[in-house]
């Protein structure tokens, strides 16, 4: 009590992510803290990747990021070039993990649990394993 809430200092100004929608979670031995923004996807994106028509990124992600800005106009290259994974099939699917830092120490080393961290969230709701969308 009677602390304030830190704000991240590698979030880019300007970006659609802003605060009080960050959450802040931290490790056991809390000497690492992960900053978490949730906002809706559009419906348009949402039946694009349950149709298959747009597939997770990989290769040359500057050339996804154009192609995805190009598809949905309120996504911005940079942003879409940098989404790290799609949720988990069959329900959680619609959801996108998008990396919004910049220069921020040991990130390729934590990236694989974070991907998979979301994975798992996004198979089932915490709940009930309800579907996520």
């Amino acid at each position: 009590s009677g602390t304030t809430p830190t704000l991240p200092t590698n979030i880019k100004p300007g970006s659609k992510w802003s605060y009080p929608n960050i959450i802040c979670c931290k490790s056991p031995d809390k000497l690492n803290r992960i900053y978490i923004s949730c906002e809706p996807l559009s419906e348009e994106v949402c039946k694009a990747i349950e149709n298959n028509t747009i597939s997770e990124p990989r290769g040359d992600m500057k050339k996804y990021g154009r192609e995805f800005a190009s598809k949905f106009e309120e996504w911005h290259k940079d942003d879409a070039a940098r989404i790290w994974s799609f949720g988990t099939a069959p329900y959680g699917k619609c959801n996108i993990l998008v990396d919004q830092t910049r220069a921020v120490p040991y990130l390729k080393e934590v990236k694989g649990s974070i991907i998979e961290g979301f994975r798992q969230i996004t198979s089932g709701g915490i709940l009930c394993d309800e579907p996520l969308r």
